[in-house]
């Protein structure tokens, strides 16, 4: 591959001068943002659509669904590991004997999880369970996929229809052009939610929204032939690190208050190369080259410059924080969902290789970050936060 020509003095004036400008101009749309346009808070409907009966779906009440929920037993907190083939429940693999587990949310607090699972080629259920008890299992609904988009019926007679189906530890939310719907289980009423204007609800969400009240969001795409395009800033932005445009915010679902993270809509995207040919011993030439949004690299590690993986939010007896890598790769920061402070866990100015956060049973997050060649733990990062917070000038 070819070495870009070098940019010329004024080259490089004219393109700082252009990131200045539109560094202020999106700081300006947030700031009015916070001031103005705020999310809808959480809409309760009464009055769910009355369902069209499928075949093998028994429709119970309310009453009885809880009557199977108590029947799981007592709570017990326990450890959650994502895998791309499924999960781990303190590090013993937990499998269901309909089909494959796609999703899982969990709160490891409680032990509570609910799982999406595909049962056939369109076909699905979302069931819920606690880690005291692995024996059994509740089904709330039923999925078909046709056409882009998923039909549900909860086995309590909802109906509800949306693109995107996301599993929390209370029940599941079905997302539909870019607003959500909450079903919690065991409840009557069906919870909604509309995000700022610019914004719609991110497509993966690596936090439970249904113990913490908050969500993730995103900043929408720009429009063909703006400058937000033209500058692709979001990119340039990760890549110098100089970025302080919240394309992702965090936002209660009832309080709609809202907590912008420095990360940008760039790296969300893994490059497949094919017809490649070797070179020399560092470089392919490959005949063609195909980017998509992934949340894995080809080997199956974590494709960290994704968003999924940048920021995580959790349930803990000392109430809900976010754990996010920030300012491109430079700081991994913890904050509260309460109060809003935050701590600075780590910081690199040539940025941070790699890091993960752990939830044990008890609710302590332990955080690791790959800082050059060597390995960084904080133990426990909410008594770190609590030694090391400060209230962030741009939000008291």
């Amino acid at each position: 591959m070819s070495k870009p020509t070098p940019l010329t003095p004024e080259q490089q004036a004219q393109q700082t001068a252009l990131m200045e400008a539109y560094i202020a101009q999106m700081k300006a749309k947030t700031a009015q943002l916070q001031q103005g346009s705020q999310p809808v808070p959480v809409q309760r409907h009464s009055s769910p659509i009355q369902p069209e009966l499928q075949d093998n779906i028994k429709i119970i009440s309310e009453e009885e669904l809880n009557s199977q929920l108590s029947e799981l037993g007592d709570k017990s907190g326990a450890a959650f590991k994502r895998k791309r083939d499924g999960l781990l429940i303190n590090n013993m693999p937990f499998f269901d004997p309909e089909g494959e587990i796609l999703d899982f949310t969990a709160n490891n607090h409680t032990g509570d999880f609910t799982y999406l699972v595909k049962t056939g080629d369109r076909t699905g259920v979302v069931k819920y369970a606690n880690a005291g008890n692995l024996q059994k299992s509740v089904t709330l609904a039923n999925l078909k996929y046709s056409r882009g988009n998923y039909s549900i019926t909860t086995v309590t007679g909802k109906n509800l229809r949306g693109q995107i189906v996301t599993p929390t530890s209370k029940g599941f939310s079905v997302s539909r052009n870019g607003s959500i719907f909450i079903y919690e289980a065991g409840n009557e009423q069906l919870a909604s939610f509309t995000p700022p204007d610019g914004y719609h609800v991110a497509r993966f969400q690596n936090g439970d929204i249904a113990s913490t009240g908050y969500i993730l969001v995103e900043r929408n795409e720009p429009e063909k032939g703006s400058m937000d395009e033209l500058m692709n800033f979001g990119t340039l932005g990760n890549l110098m690190g100089i970025s302080e445009v919240s394309d992702y915010m965090l936002v209660g679902l009832s309080s709609g208050k809202s907590i912008p993270l420095v990360m940008t809509t760039g790296g969300k995207t893994t490059g497949f190369y094919s017809s490649c040919v070797k070179k020399s011993d560092f470089i392919n030439e490959c005949a063609q080259a195909e980017f998509r949004n992934s949340l894995y690299e080809k080997d199956g590690t974590p494709n960290m410059g994704h968003y999924y993986w940048r920021v995580s939010w959790y349930d803990t007896p000392e109430g809900s924080f976010s754990v996010s890598m920030e300012q491109g790769s430079k700081k991994i920061n913890i904050r509260s969902l309460d109060t809003k402070e935050k701590a600075t866990l780590f910081e690199r100015s040539l940025g941070i290789n790699d890091y993960a956060v752990s939830q044990d049973s008890s609710g302590k997050l332990t955080v690791k970050a790959k800082l050059a060649f060597s390995l960084k733990e904080v133990p426990d990062a909410v008594d770190f936060w609590k030694k090391n917070k400060d209230l962030m000038a741009a939000e008291k």
